[in-house]
């Protein structure tokens, strides 16, 4: 009997492709526990009208598609641009003054801050001669630290003003990167055999995700989905393919 029984995991890479379809640095997206590749063709039939049995007597292919369905459970930014269809945009640390609340806050307002991640946050009022907000009047809260909470007005003149310091950020721009194509590579072993198995696929446009739990009570994961759209470059070459390629040891002998 030739063949063997299969059951594949492996790590899952993508990399960046750019505008002459060369493959660039490559990046392990992290744990994923199921991805799925699903490859479909649709047809047109035509039926035979002379025998009275109306007969199959042809079949027109009128297309080939392939998808990817992949589940990651890493959060990163990177990961999150995928699925965001989103550019990483870094925000530098640095240190803001001057910054003006509303006018007319009272005690149990929360204000939020331009950048979050703040410290040595100081509030100054508008009197002519500023007056310092004593730090008991009011709170940093929250886990980002960009929302202010005021505890005590007093007779300070609004509005009042920040200076604070602020670290630096990955800044994730949602839909910033629509369309972008990236390679993707399953460098996978069949751990029935522990053979090696690669799977390139040239061309993957993620859709962006459908669903993102905000709140959760277990594990959190990205549930990701791409079509796999066909390279007409590489197609040219038989070795290659429009789509992708599997490549597995060839057995000695």
């Amino acid at each position: 009997m030739s063949g063997s029984l299969f059951s594949l995991q492996g790590y899952i890479r993508t990399g960046e492709v750019d505008a002459a379809g060369k493959i660039g640095k490559m990046r392990w997206v992290g744990n994923v526990p199921e991805a799925t590749l699903e490859l479909a063709t649709s047809n047109t039939d035509k039926n035979e009208s002379f025998s009275g049995k109306r007969l199959q007597i042809g079949r027109l292919a009128t297309g080939t598609t392939a998808a990817l369905n992949l589940t990651l459970d890493y959060w990163s930014a990177a990961n999150l641009a995928l699925g965001f269809q989103a550019t990483v945009a870094d925000i530098a640390a640095s240190t803001v003054t001057g910054e003006v609340f509303p006018s007319g806050l009272v005690a149990g307002d929360q204000v939020r801050l331009d950048h979050p991640f703040a410290s040595a946050l100081v509030l100054t009022d508008s009197a002519t001669t500023p007056a310092t907000v004593p730090p008991a009047n009011y709170d940093l809260v929250g886990h980002g630290k960009n929302i202010v909470e005021v505890k005590n007005v007093g007779s300070l003149q609004q509005p009042f003003k920040a200076a604070y310091s602020h670290e630096a950020a990955e800044n994730i721009v949602l839909f910033s990167a629509p369309g972008k194509v990236t390679f993707l590579q399953f460098d996978g072993i069949n751990t029935e055999t522990e053979e090696p198995v690669i799977i390139d696929l040239w061309r993957v446009r993620f859709d962006p995700v459908s669903s993102l739990g905000l709140i959760n009570q277990e594990y959190g994961n990205l549930a990701l989905s791409a079509a796999v759209l066909y390279d007409t470059t590489r197609a040219a070459d038989a070795a290659l393919g429009g789509f992708g390629r599997m490549l597995q040891k060839k057995a000695a002998g």
